[in-house]
């Protein structure tokens, strides 16, 4: 009987340190997961640039509807036009512009601004 008991024993030993060896090893080749964060598309406005605020880094745009759109920008924030710097459109203040940005509400970022050409 005392046999018995130490063969179940060992045998419990066994199984119990090869199945944590073989958990460690599972857990060792698992793969990462990529999370993959979701960004909102890019939108655009389009209007008057109304005011250039270079001291909070705001832009305000006023639409076709006579609404005033105020979006952020950033030294990222690209100019396509005459002036090449945000704080250049400043003294250019009324122009038509088209705005490109990311984000909603008042978390709006302006990345690109082109300057248009005025309507004859």
């Amino acid at each position: 009987m005392t046999r018995l008991i130490a063969a179940v024993g060992a045998l419990a030993w066994l199984t119990a340190s090869t199945s944590g060896a073989f958990a460690q090893e599972a857990q060792a080749t698992r793969t990462p997961v990529l999370r993959i964060v979701q960004t909102s598309p890019a939108s655009t406005i389009d209007g008057e640039l109304v005011r250039v605020d270079t001291s909070a880094r705001m832009i305000v745009v006023r639409t076709a509807d006579n609404k005033e759109e105020q979006l952020a920008y950033t030294t990222s924030t690209r100019v396509n036009g005459a002036q090449k710097t945000v704080a250049g459109l400043a003294g250019t203040t009324p122009t038509q512009v088209s705005v490109r940005f990311t984000g909603t509400g008042a978390n709006r970022v302006a990345t690109e601004i082109t300057v248009r050409e005025a309507k004859s």
